[in-house]
């Protein structure tokens, strides 16, 4: 799907040394990863929802996420149990360790969603 069909948005930690840069999609400083932090700013809404990073945090978010009724949840887990854990609540889920040919896999997988025209991806 071509860039212009579809917003992406970046949710991540407000971090006050980090100098400001004009980004290609809108990056939203948050305080922390709660839930009513997420819901305030409307992050669990998106068509897809692509989670990376700390791998417990990953689990909490993706779980909210598809309670909230997001169509697609891709999130970053390593190990079994988390991995089986979210794909038991319909997370799909992706390792660290992958190759080169999977991450641009990774990439089409959230360029494309099956449910609607112009997706909204939110990165948290």
């Amino acid at each position: 799907m071509p860039p212009d069909e579809y917003e992406t948005t970046l949710y991540h930690i407000r971090q006050d040394k980090i100098e400001q840069t004009e980004h290609i999609f809108p990056i939203v400083d948050i305080d922390d990863y709660s839930f009513e932090t997420l819901q305030a700013h409307e992050a669990l809404t998106a068509d897809i929802v692509v989670l990376t990073g700390n791998e417990q945090t990953n689990a909490q978010i993706a779980t909210w996420a598809k309670e909230q009724g997001t169509p697609r949840v891709i999130a970053f887990a390593e190990s079994p149990s988390v991995v089986q854990q979210l794909k038991e609540v319909g997370v799909e889920t992706i390792s660290l360790s992958i190759s080169r040919s999977d991450v641009k896999s990774v990439y089409r997988i959230t360029k494309r969603c099956p449910y609607v025209d112009t997706p909204r991806h939110h990165i948290v």
